[in-house]
């Protein structure tokens, strides 16, 4: 073989090679993004349905974390934890 054509078919190869990875980036990004969208969906459209006085927070960068606290409709806002006759008979009730 001449070695012109062993060093194209060489760095053809090499190029190939990087082609992929970044291909496969890109298919890895575009997944991610996808991702992303449907999870804002879903965080919106929880949020609408919420009842007044409950809280959802978020917090990322990428210490992922959701928290949602539901207020109940009788029992008004109480602080995660809360315990006492009106919030269900002295049972611990978490929102």
């Amino acid at each position: 073989m001449d070695p012109m054509i062993g060093t194209v078919m060489s760095a053809l190869i090499v190029l190939a090679g990087r082609l992929v990875v970044l291909a496969a980036l890109h298919i890895r990004l575009r997944a991610g993004e996808r991702q992303e969208r449907e999870r804002g969906h879903t965080v919106v459209t929880l949020t609408r349905t919420l009842p007044p006085g409950s809280a959802l927070e978020e917090v990322r960068g990428d210490g992922s974390r959701l928290s949602l606290r539901v207020a109940h409709p009788k029992l008004g806002h109480r602080e995660p934890g809360a315990v006492g006759a009106a919030a269900g008979g002295g049972q611990e009730v978490e929102q």
